[in-house]
This record gives C-alpha cells, sequence and structure tokens, in this order.
C-alpha cells in the first residue's frame, strides 16, 4: 500500500518566484521513481497560482524515510527552508500515510 505525502505552499502573490529544486533532488526524485520507490509524482498549481502542492506516494513508509534521509533530499531541504525565510512562500508537508490527498 502506498505512504503518501502532500506538500503545499502558498505565496501572497505571482510576483514571487515557486523554490526550484536543484539538478540533484529532480535526479533523485526521477532515481526512485524509475525503481518503483515512487509510485506517484503530482505537481499542480492552485488557479489563481497562489497555491502549489506536491504530492508524492512512495511504495511503502521505510522508502519514504529512506528518501527523507538521502543527502541531496537534506540540502534540497534547507535549501527550501532558506528561500522561505528570505522569500514571502510558507508550506505545509503532510504525512497521510495510507490515505491518498486530493489536489
Amino acid at each position: 500500500m502506498a505512504y503518501w505525502i502532500l506538500a503545499t505552499y502558498t505565496r501572497p502573490s505571482t510576483d514571487t518566484a515557486w523554490f526550484s529544486p536543484s539538478a540533484d533532488i529532480v535526479t533523485k526524485v526521477n532515481e526512485y521513481k524509475d525503481s518503483g520507490k515512487i509510485v506517484h509524482y503530482e505537481i499542480k498549481e492552485s488557479d489563481n497560482q497562489l497555491n502549489q502542492y506536491i504530492k508524492i506516494g512512495f511504495s511503502d513508509i521505510a522508502e519514504s524515510l529512506n528518501f527523507k534521509d538521502e543527502p541531496v533530499v537534506e540540502a534540497n531541504e534547507t535549501a527550501r527552508i532558506a528561500y522561505g525565510e528570505a522569500n514571502p512562500v510558507s508550506w505545509n508537508v503532510e504525512d497521510r500515510e495510507e490515505v491518498e490527498p486530493t489536489i
């Protein structure tokens, strides 16, 4: 059964860019997708373009935890926090466990 994560990012206006992950994190996500460790990956923006949703379905909780422990993922988290502190972008990350979120 898949293990679901939903990240929601909010910005005050479209003048503020979304955080852009590094090429290394994109490569790591693709590696997990290609190996079946990530079974679903979706990015969606709200109609007003002020919210961005990233929904990830991992094959199980262990793979979710392994992903979080990857050095490139930890570096991305540090960069994302710094970006959020320097720009008016807030976020919320929810572990939805076995309940697939709707975006």
